[in-house]
């Protein structure tokens, strides 16, 4: 497995584990409504990210995260423009989604449940691309080998 595969299945999970963190402190804001374990969870996130960066500049090198820092070679370059090609693709798609949809549910939902369900949309979205970029890089990278 090549040093950028490797970089972005770490990234894949890290982004699984936010995204999992974040859905967990939505949940219990609004059913338990504890603040501390609220705060907890938080700094558990804070903590994964700045671990995430941790490691990233321990085990896998990178001194600058500007840019697409994970390329290695021409190969990776190929690989990273039509992996990014294909997902700007899809947020456009999703744009045009949340723009034709939130008309609809302004005439359906109150304020909260609005809020509520652009959020969960959005985040659905971003965990969908999440799985999305690494189904890419995974079929362009068996593809080019």
């Amino acid at each position: 497995m090549s040093r950028s595969t490797k970089i972005v299945q770490f990234t894949f999970w890290m982004n699984v584990f936010s995204l999992v963190m974040i859905a967990a402190l939505l949940i219990i804001k609004l059913l338990i409504q504890n603040t501390f374990i609220l705060w907890t969870g938080v700094m558990i996130t804070l903590i994964g990210a700045t671990l995430f960066l941790v490691i990233l500049k321990k085990k896998f090198s990178i001194k600058n995260f500007t840019g697409f820092y994970w390329i290695d070679d021409e190969r990776d370059k190929e690989i990273t423009l039509k992996v990014h090609s294909e997902i700007m693709q899809s947020m456009i798609s999703f744009m045009y989604f949340i723009l034709i949809i939130i008309p609809i549910l302004l005439s359906i939902l109150n304020a909260t449940y609005l809020g509520l369900t652009i959020f969960s949309i959005t985040w659905l979205t971003a965990f969908l691309t999440n799985i999305q970029y690494y189904h890419l890089w995974v079929k362009y990278t068996n593809r080019l080998s």
